[in-house]
């Protein structure tokens, strides 16, 4: 009797327990709203996404407004909202039930001119915009908006004396006032900054800077090394990236703004550096301008090279010229000292030049023999800096990936990605992809190399830029799946986009783009620039791809069709085939 309850009791655990659960999570996801999130801060907009799923055959309204609801339950809305805390109200009405959902939102205010009978300081625009340290006279721009047509200056907490500031027309906006100051004496603290304006004799509004500034009289000699590959040097905080310095480059510290350190780049240029990529080096000694000797042009396989005698890591930049069939390489902190350029039986390169550009920079123009331009590299070992021209592959017409090696990477992960309205993660679905186009391009005689061996495999950028170049793919392709930006929406943005970033990288984003527009079917996004990470990779064609809008409920849709996954995968695999077919060297 006592096996009869005991086979009872765990019959009702198998069955009605996960029946139970079963319901909890189909009450859960009767209407769930992917984005935005509970809390989530936007800038000021005047419309936001709204997106997610509810039961297939629903009607479901937002904010007293009908949206569309797709087969499979998907929704996507583009609504207007309003100025501080907004509140989304969901409603889904289906045979199954009602259901409701809400989400809480933050918009900031809009960016205006002051009216000029309020007396106020704004925050907006104020500069400077991070903690500066700076040596002796180095200019440093202060800036802020306030009441227009008054008089505005700033001046160090605890300090009577007042700079003025220029009223100046910035944009579309009134009120903005600015100037620019050297100093000569050395602040032995950091100083607040207020700012202040005035109405004639009249101190009218002030307001303290968030950031100090400090001004060294004995500005420290710092030295810094870069402790990676890829580190970015950007012109200014938060600018697009000038060059990037390889694991090694040492350079001196010329200040500091927020999380940069400003190092100096020549006589004449700076570039910052986030501090997070540098470490101080110790006890570094000088930092002497580097002779860069005798170049040795050589060919060897799969690549032409270009070796100078340099005994130091340097910061350097290539500019391609592809029309001129030109490369052009900046050395900084160099000073030429070539005699001879030696040509091991090379005779096709049809010019190597040099030039002493600045006092401490030095440049080498290299006119390469083919075209197209297949990628280069820059490297510094055993006292030379070696510059690599990489030549097009040698292929069969018949048989155009035979021997290619492809390096394809899934992106995103770690992190989902973008997130589909039933939670399809870009992270996945870019994963699927790559794995298809795998399969055919390897059927093909191609090797490829992963970035991402297997779905829940994680890379960063950096990692998967070493991958390519370690394994010395010869094609690099990142596969993606697009949102925006909230305040956009989706629906007038969509459709497919590619990205490139070398100049030379561009015919292959070509011939991609035009294949995976076959597979989708969507508004041509166009081939575009992109100062993407794994982009910026010179060594070989690198290009990116955006398929769909996978926040978009029909497009999230094509995404889980297995037949649309094989088709993108197909379309790729024939985009490389015909750009080898019309690049490479074709036997």
């Amino acid at each position: 009797m006592l096996k009869k309850w005991y086979f009872f009791i765990l019959l009702l655990v198998f069955v009605f327990f996960p029946f139970r659960l079963h319901g909890e999570e189909r009450h859960r996801k009767a209407l769930d709203i992917v984005f935005p999130l509970e809390g989530q801060a936007f800038p000021y907009i005047t419309h936001s996404m709204i997106f997610g799923s509810t039961l297939p055959g629903s009607r479901l309204s937002i904010n007293n407004t009908d949206v569309k609801v797709h087969e499979n339950g998907a929704f996507f809305a583009f609504l207007p909202v309003e100025v501080g805390n907004f509140t989304f109200h969901a409603r889904s009405q289906s045979p199954q039930g009602e259901f409701e959902d809400t989400k809480t939102i933050k918009i900031a205010p809009e960016i205006k001119s002051i009216p000029p009978d309020i007396f106020d300081i704004q925050m907006a625009f104020m500069q400077p915009a991070y903690d500066i340290v700076a040596p002796l006279g180095e200019e440093i721009l202060f800036r802020f908006m306030g009441t227009p047509g008054k008089q505005g200056f700033f001046r160090f907490e605890g300090e009577e004396k007042r700079f003025p500031l220029q009223e100046i027309e910035f944009q579309d906006y009134q009120g903005v006032y600015e100037g620019s100051y050297a100093f000569y004496e050395g602040f032995p603290d950091k100083k607040n900054i207020l700012f202040e304006l005035f109405d004639g004799d009249e101190k009218i509004a002030s307001r303290k800077c968030p950031q100090t500034l400090w001004i060294r009289k004995d500005f420290p000699e710092e030295v810094f090394e870069t402790t990676e590959d890829f580190v970015k040097g950007r012109s200014f905080p938060e600018s697009g990236y000038k060059l990037l310095l390889q694991k090694g480059v040492r350079l001196k510290e010329t200040g500091i703004l927020g999380p940069y350190i400003r190092l100096k780049l020549s006589e004449r240029e700076d570039i910052y550096v986030e501090k997070k990529d540098l470490v101080k080096v110790e006890k570094p000694g000088a930092l002497p301008i580097v002779p860069v000797g005798n170049i040795q042009v050589r060919s060897s396989g799969d690549y032409l090279y270009f070796v100078a005698a340099c005994p130091r890591n340097l910061a350097y930049l290539v500019e391609e010229k592809v029309s001129d069939k030109t490369l052009s390489l900046y050395l900084y902190s160099a000073t030429g000292n070539v005699d001879r350029i030696i040509n091991e039986k090379y005779k096709t390169i049809t010019s190597v030049t040099f030039q002493q550009v600045e006092q401490d920079v030095f440049r080498i123009d290299i006119v390469f023999p083919f075209k197209p331009l297949w990628g280069w590299s820059t490297s510094f070992s055993g006292g030379n800096v070696i510059f690599k021209i990489r030549k097009p592959p040698v292929v069969k017409a018949d048989d155009p990936l035979r021997g290619i090696k492809v390096c394809l990477d899934a992106g995103h992960n770690p992190g989902p990605g973008a997130v589909g309205p039933t939670r399809l993660e870009e992270s996945e679905i870019n994963w699927i992809i790559a794995e298809r186009a795998r399969r055919l391009l390897e059927k093909d005689g191609a090797s490829v190399i992963m970035t991402r061996k297997k779905k829940s495999s994680e890379a960063s950028l950096r990692d998967r830029v070493k991958k390519a170049c370690e394994s010395d793919s010869q094609l690099f392709l990142s596969i993606h799946n697009n949102s925006v930006s909230n305040g956009k929406d989706a629906y007038e943005a969509s459709g497919t986009e590619t990205y490139f970033y070398t100049p030379s990288s561009r015919i292959f984003a070509e011939c991609i783009h035009g294949e995976i527009l076959k597979a989708t079917q969507l508004k041509d996004g166009g081939v575009r620039f992109g100062n993407f990470a794994v982009l910026r990779n010179p060594s070989l064609p690198c290009v990116l791809i955006e398929a769909v809008y996978i926040i978009l409920p029909e497009q999230e849709s094509l995404l889980r069709d297995e037949n649309f996954q094989e088709s993108v995968a197909l379309q790729i695999t024939t985009g490389i085939k015909m750009f080898l077919l019309k690049e490479a060297n074709v036997l």
